[in-house]
């Protein structure tokens, strides 16, 4: 049987499932999105769904501003456009069931795909010399898993083995 999480007209960037609650980044929309994605909670056991935090700060790239999990704690990662405008890099955030942030970790790079892995984030970062595969931790820092001059177009993991397509520099 299947159940709606959210109206039909809410557009999702991203999910994070923590427990029984599957939270979800995104807008309600008709017409045209905006710069600015909502967080929503749909409740597998009750089957309700709640708007968990309106998004009147951020500002950048609606698909720069995702949800993730980390230690089974909400991760919202999203900027402003105060320096960089829309092309805003997304800080990380812890985001309560009450709307509250809490920051995590600031950044001042790109992000091309994010993926949870129990007690850490998983992040096609761009260091502008390249993009690498770098792993976020719940005290804030990254650790750097590849090094490599070129762009990666899509990643995944087994256990301590990173898999990544993507061209390096020379193959442009």
């Amino acid at each position: 049987t299947l159940t709606r999480g959210c109206t039909p007209t809410f557009s999702v960037n991203s999910t994070a499932i923590i427990g029984d609650k599957i939270y979800a980044n995104g807008q309600d929309y008709t017409q045209t999105l905006r710069d600015k994605t909502d967080v929503i909670c749909f409740d597998t056991v009750t089957k309700e769904s709640k708007l968990i935090y309106k998004n009147d700060k951020f500002e950048n790239r609606h698909y720069s501003q995702t949800v993730s999990s980390m230690n089974g704690k909400l991760i919202f990662a999203a900027g402003t456009t105060e320096i960089w405008g829309g092309n805003a890099h997304p800080d990380f955030y812890e985001l309560s069931d009450d709307g509250n942030l809490t920051l995590l970790c600031e950044s001042d790079r790109s992000f091309y795909g994010i993926q949870s892995y129990d007690d850490c984030i998983i992040i096609n970062l761009c260091d502008r010399l390249g993009n690498n595969i770098e792993v976020l931790k719940g005290d804030g820092s990254f650790t750097k898993v590849t090094d490599w001059r070129g762009s990666i177009s899509s990643f995944d993991f087994n256990g301590d083995t990173y898999l990544f397509t993507g061209k390096d520099w020379t193959q442009w």
